[in-house]
Order: C-alpha cells, then sequence, then structure tokens
C-alpha cells in the first residue's frame, strides 16, 4: 500500500533493497519495513527494516540511495512505527565504521554512539552500535 510516498507492506521487497545497499549477506528474520518512493513514486530510493524485537529495542536498518527521502513528514512516519505502533523504548543501528555518511545521517537523527563491536560490520570491518531512546526522539 502506497501513503504519499511511502511503501507499506512490502517487507521483503524494502528489505531486499535495503541488504542490497548495505551489502554483504544481510538476513532478516521476523521483519516489518518501510519504503521510501521518489517523488514520482516511480521507484524506491530508501528503507528502513525494523527486526528482533524483543519487546523495548527493535533493531533497524536504514539505506538510501538519494538525500531527497529525508524529510520531517517522513521522518516522523518512520519513527512512529516503532515509538508509538510497537512501545518501543529505544532503536538500535550497527553501521560500520567505515560509512561515515550513514554514521553523520544517524547522529543527526538523534542516534548515539554507544560501542565498537571489532569486525562485526557485515564487511568484516568495526561497526558502530547507536541507539536512539524515544525520549531522545527529534521527529
Amino acid at each position: 500500500m502506497i501513503v504519499g510516498r511511502l511503501l507499506y507492506g512490502a517487507d521483503d521487497h524494502v528489505a531486499q533493497f535495503v541488504g542490497g545497499q548495505i551489502g554483504g549477506d544481510v538476513i532478516y528474520s521476523s521483519h516489518r519495513a518501510i519504503g521510501v518512493l521518489s517523488n514520482n513514486r516511480s521507484k524506491l530510493i530508501a528503507g528502513v527494516v525494523y527486526y528482533a524485537f524483543d519487546g523495548s529495542n527493535i533493531l533497524v536498518d536504514i539505506a538510501a540511495t538519494s538525500p531527497h527521502w529525508c524529510r520531517k513528514d517522513i521522518l516522523k512516519s518512520l519513527f512512529d512505527y516503532p515509538f508509538e505502533q510497537l512501545g518501543c523504548r529505544r532503536l538500535t543501528s550497527k553501521i560500520s565504521a567505515e560509512n561515515t555518511r550513514s554514521l553523520k545521517l544517524c547522529e543527526g537523527l538523534g542516534f548515539c554512539r554507544e560501542g565498537l563491536l571489532r569486525e562485526g560490520g557485515t564487511d568484516g570491518q568495526d561497526a558502530h552500535v547507536l541507539g536512539l531512546l524515544k525520549s531522545e526522539r527529534r521527529f
């Protein structure tokens, strides 16, 4: 289902897009995903995969091929799902230490670096663990 520029109900399609952008052998089990479509709704330009929900925390992977997806109304919807619908207290993301653009994006969204996983990235490189508490939510 398409609502504005958001794509719902295509979890596997969006997860495949996000996994392809992240690289490595990403396998999502028990996941939900929201896609962001281009302005003319002709192609997927960004997506968020939510997975491994444990009742208070959920893991998220975010990927995009264009910076034009990142608008306040879209971000509000993407954060509403885990915080309002699922009742999460926090989001957790793992990002390759070499992926400076994604680290900058997530920190701009309010995520804080919480640790380093040595060789923990999908590419075998070090990865940062970032967290965002509901109380720190900006959108």
